[in-house]
Order: C-alpha cells, then sequence, then structure tokens
C-alpha cells in the first residue's frame, strides 16, 4: 500500500511539474500570477544572494529589509549639474542600504551623479556624453577581486571575451534544417523560460521550501554544496562566492605578483590621466575587500597576501588618491559583512561613507 501511495505522489508531482513547466511557458497571465505574486514568491534575497544559491537552511538567516531609496536626492543627478561622480557596483547600490551616494548627496546637500560602471568605467563616461567643465572628482569604487579585471579602453559590451564567446556560439549553430525545428521549438519554449521555471522552483513559498528541505539534506548528509559557494563556515555560519575561493585571479589564494600588482596601479593611473584630459575630473580610487579578505580565518589557515596594501602603496607612489578600507574593516569590532550574501551589510557601508568622507576631506574637495 505504501509503496503504491508513493507512486502515486511521485506521478502526480511530475505531472504538476509538466503542467507548470508548460503553463509558464505560454500562457503570460499565469508566468505573471506564479512568479510575481507576493503570495507565491518570497523576497528575493531576503536571505542573502548567496544563501539563494545554496538554499541551505543552516545558512538561512535573514538580512536587514528592502527600503526605499533615493527619497531624498536623484540617482542620475544631469551630468551638467553633477557637483560629484560616482561609479560602482552593486555595493554601492544594494536594495537593502541607502547608498554611499545617496549619502553624500542627501547629507551634503550637493547633486551626485551615480551609475554602476560594468569595469568599463571610461565607456560609461563617455556613453552618458558627459562633458568638460570645471575641476569635479569621480569616486570609482570597484570590488577586489574585479580590480585585475579593469581594462581602461574596455567597451562594457566586450566584457570578458564577449566577442571571442559569440564567434564560439556562431561556429556551434547547426544544419539549416535541424536550426529551422529549433526555431520553432524557441518560439514556443524560449530558453529564458527554463530560467523563469527554476526561479518558481527555488523562490515559491511552497515549493521552494522542498527544495530547500532536499539541498539541506544532501549537505547535512553528505556535505554537498551548490559549485558557487563552494567554501563555509559552520559556526559561526559564512558563505563565500565562488570567484574568491578558486583557483582563478579573483581568488584569495592567487597570489598576486608585484607586476601584477604595478599593472593595476598602472590602469588607475591611465584612467586618472585621461578624465583628467578629456572631462576634468578627478580620480579617486575604492577597492573594496573581498568578503573573505576580512573573515578569512573563518574557512582557511593561508594567510593573506596583503594584495590591497600593497595596491594602496603602489596607487599612491602613480600619484592616484585611494580610498584605503582594508585596515578599518579588518579592526572594526562589527560584523561588516552579510553571512549569507557576496555584499557588506549596513555597518560596512556607513564605514566605506566614513572613509569617503575623509578622503575627501583630506583632498580638500568638500566644504564643511
Amino acid at each position: 500500500m505504501k509503496r503504491i501511495l508513493l507512486k502515486t505522489a511521485l506521478i502526480l508531482t511530475a505531472l504538476f511539474a509538466i503542467m507548470l513547466s508548460v503553463a509558464i511557458r505560454l500562457d503570460y497571465d499565469v508566468k505573471k500570477k506564479w512568479l510575481l505574486d507576493e503570495d507565491i514568491i518570497y523576497d528575493t534575497d531576503i536571505y542573502g544572494d548567496l544563501y539563494q544559491i545554496c538554499l541551505i537552511e543552516d545558512f538561512r538567516i535573514p538580512v536587514e529589509p528592502r527600503i526605499r531609496q533615493y527619497q531624498f536626492s536623484e540617482k542620475h543627478s544631469s551630468s551638467d549639474d553633477a557637483e560629484m561622480f560616482i561609479l560602482g557596483d552593486s555595493f554601492l547600490d544594494h536594495p537593502r542600504q541607502i547608498g554611499i551616494p545617496e549619502l553624500l548627496s542627501d547629507s551634503l546637500r550637493i547633486k551626485v551623479f551615480y551609475e554602476s560602471h560594468y569595469l568599463s568605467p571610461l565607456f560609461m563616461m563617455g556613453h552618458y556624453d558627459i562633458e568638460k567643465g570645471k575641476r569635479r572628482v569621480l569616486v570609482l569604487e570597484v570590488v577586489e577581486r574585479y580590480l585585475n579585471t579593469i581594462d581602461p579602453m574596455l567597451p562594457s559590451d566586450q566584457e570578458y571575451g564577449q566577442n571571442k564567446l559569440e564567434e564560439q556560439i556562431e561556429a556551434r549553430k547547426p544544419a539549416p534544417i535541424i536550426n529551422a525545428f529549433t526555431e520553432i521549438l524557441d518560439y514556443f519554449f524560449p530558453g529564458n523560460q527554463d530560467i523563469e521555471f527554476e526561479y518558481f522552483l527555488n523562490r515559491s513559498k511552497y515549493i521552494g521550501r522542498i527544495t530547500s528541505f532536499i539541498s539541506t539534506l544532501r549537505f547535512r548528509l553528505f556535505g554537498y554544496i551548490n559549485e558557487m559557494t563552494p567554501v563555509y563556515s559552520r559556526n559561526p555560519p559564512f558563505l563565500f562566492y565562488h570567484e574568491t575561493v578558486d583557483q582563478s585571479k579573483h581568488s584569495y589564494f592567487h597570489k598576486h605578483t608585484d607586476k601584477e600588482i604595478r599593472s593595476v596601479a598602472e590602469n588607475f593611473a591611465f584612467m586618472r590621466d585621461y578624465l583628467s584630459l578629456t572631462y576634468n575630473l578627478e580620480l579617486v580610487v575604492m577597492p573594496v575587500p573581498n568578503k573573505i579578505t576580512i573573515y578569512h580565518e573563518y574557512v582557511t589557515e593561508v594567510p593573506y597576501d596583503n594584495y590591497l596594501p600593497r595596491l594602496y602603496r603602489e596607487l599612491e607612489n602613480e600619484g592616484v588618491h585611494v580610498i584605503k578600507l582594508y585596515d578599518d574593516f579588518r579592526k572594526s569590532k562589527e560584523l561588516i559583512y552579510y553571512p549569507n550574501d557576496t555584499h557588506w551589510n549596513t555597518a560596512g557601508m556607513n564605514l566605506g561613507y566614513q572613509k569617503t568622507i575623509e578622503k575627501l576631506l583630506e583632498l580638500g574637495k568638500l566644504d564643511l
């Protein structure tokens, strides 16, 4: 009897999954209902972006609630009227914090132009047709793992070998008769719908709990965890993003040579000169430490190679202004990164804001 009930449950589950998969693909109203309804889909990052990858209950720790941003200032102040420019990544635009650009604008009552640079800061300045005017500051925030990836002359549509990738995709295209058939399938079952179906399975308040239960069981029994969060601490519960702990040049375990560090500093020196000559902007660089740089003792005995302090010295040798966060972050008695997210928390962001103010005062760029 138990075997019959089990088989029946499995068949019904499979049928439901198939029906839902097809419905999400073919019917927009169904998709809107099941993928966007707040009664069905919970706040996507309420437990951190790294938890949302692995879905293991051991790391299910609520982060700060979402807030309403830019209530008193504009995110994109007119580039002509802007008194300061800031380019950054998700560390400056986290939906659960009043970010540094907004804080500077509100507290100093100045117009700040902020945009994500996508690792192509000079391209972004050209994209927005910034004109040369009075002397102004540009603060460029870059997370540590991407400092050696920024190319001063790299357009955003060519990042990470995009042209090479397009060539590979073109070479893999099937023969015409097969291609015609796949085009028909793509019309009815677009590729992004698979992502949406997976999104539903992981984020549903109901089915998502089943997915999480299975992920947690595999972790506790066999130590299995998603390959994008391969390194973790159980006590305290901490997750680390794969790019910062693998064998790539972005990793904590990569030993940065003096030549590499000089190259990074020279890239920023080039940007400083280009921004000054082309836009009359004064560059200030803010390298944000990787989470594992600050909390590496939780997961490894391998000492830090002092990449950031060494880079600070090289940037100063090149005459590039730099906001130094590393020492203050390491000394902080407060937790400054979310345990289950790649980003700093509000305490970390506030410390970054304080260091930014200090640097701007040191450079005589603020009238307080």
